[in-house]
């Protein structure tokens, strides 16, 4: 019950009922059952425009079991349709601990016993007594509580609080712009196809894969392959899909068949108010100019290659990566500064985005 008593400092005033929320919450999530996404987001607007003052910057707050409160004060307006997503994607993916729950439940009883709680054992229990007596229900902070700290927030999953920041200048973006086009580069294993997967669910967003343009045979020369940033295919980048990208209009290219060694069938890109271009090499220079925002993911050496090798169905793949693609990767990261360019820098080594 760390979490709890790391809480009590900055919140002095909470009672019984304050304690057992941020318990459910760390449990069951913050969503509970959300049958209607529309009316959470006209909810969420309603809370956001009631705010009595606007922070600068967004704030989160740990509570354990994963989730996080999201503090309303600091999200820009244009923010609050992905926030609501967020918060609903959180809610369908916790699965809930009624156990834990439980047991943590006691535990707080355990340190009111022992003076560890803002309140005696007696109104712990009192409370606990009632609150067991309602079914264990979802319960609203205490009006002392409300009345001191006007807490305005929605829990969400944490894993997705790194990504906070790229996601708020999304919105922005597409609501100055109308539109906005993202690229996405870094290490491989680092979890660059993981969030344009997460993109493409929160925002409907087009996703353009850069290795669709793989460097064909013709064109893998020693002098290119020790080119930076050699050995993908630019040129037909640059012809296929640069002059399209934020034009509004749908598009079409053809991605390369490493099976056949060829070019396959045409790949659809719809017009979307996001579109994504992921991949390695997606920074390269000669591309920059055609995005409004630029991420860079990454993780440490240890951590890509054990993802890698969970990956690699085997030995022979995994060591073309180490051999081959990493170390072309690292020179082209050197030579070109990407990781420096980027606006926003993602490290996963501790993070885990997937969502099956």
């Amino acid at each position: 019950m760390q979490i709890v008593k790391a809480l009590f400092p900055a919140y002095p005033k909470m009672e019984p009922t304050d304690v057992i929320k941020l318990l459910y919450q760390r449990a069951f999530g913050g969503g509970h059952i959300i049958s209607d996404p529309e009316r959470s987001l006209a909810y969420l607007k309603e809370e956001w425009k009631a705010l009595p003052e606007r922070e600068g910057i967004f704030r989160t707050e740990n509570i354990g079991g994963g989730v996080v409160r999201l503090y309303l004060g600091g999200i820009p307006e244009a923010a609050l349709p992905t926030v609501n997503r967020l918060f609903v994607r959180s809610a369908a993916l916790h699965k809930g601990d009624p156990d834990g729950f439980q047991k943590s439940l006691e535990a707080c009883g355990e340190m009111a016993r022992n003076g560890e709680m803002p309140f005696s054992a007696d109104v712990w229990e009192e409370a606990l007594v009632a609150y067991r007596g309602a079914g264990c229900p979802m319960v609203r902070h205490s009006s002392a509580y409300r009345e001191a700290y006007a807490p305005a927030y929605r829990v969400i999953a944490e894993k997705y609080v790194p990504l906070l920041p790229l996601l708020f200048a999304i919105d922005e973006t597409v609501a100055a712009k109308g539109h906005a086009v993202l690229a996405v580069d870094g290490m491989c294993g680092s979890g660059k196809s993981t969030l344009a997967r997460i993109l493409r669910a929160l925002y409907d967003a087009a996703v353009v894969y850069v290795d669709d343009f793989f460097l064909p045979p013709p064109l893998r020369t020693p002098r290119r392959l020790f080119e930076a940033g050699g050995n993908m295919h630019r040129e037909r980048f640059l012809e296929e899909v640069i002059p399209h990208l934020g034009s509004g209009f749908p598009f079409s290219y053809r991605p390369f068949d490493c099976s056949r060694m060829a070019l396959g069938d045409p790949r659809e890109v719809p017009a979307r108010p996001l579109t994504v271009v992921e991949g390695s090499y997606a920074l390269h220079p000669d591309l920059r100019g055609a995005y409004d925002l630029t991420a860079y993911v990454c993780c440490t050496p240890a951590a890509q290659r054990e993802r890698l090798k969970l990956r690699c169905h085997n030995e022979a793949l995994f060591a073309r990566f180490t051999e081959e693609w990493i170390p072309m990767e690292a020179r082209y990261e050197k030579a070109f500064s990407v990781r420096s360019f980027a606006d926003f820098v993602i490290d996963t080594t501790d993070t885990d985005f997937r969502e099956s």
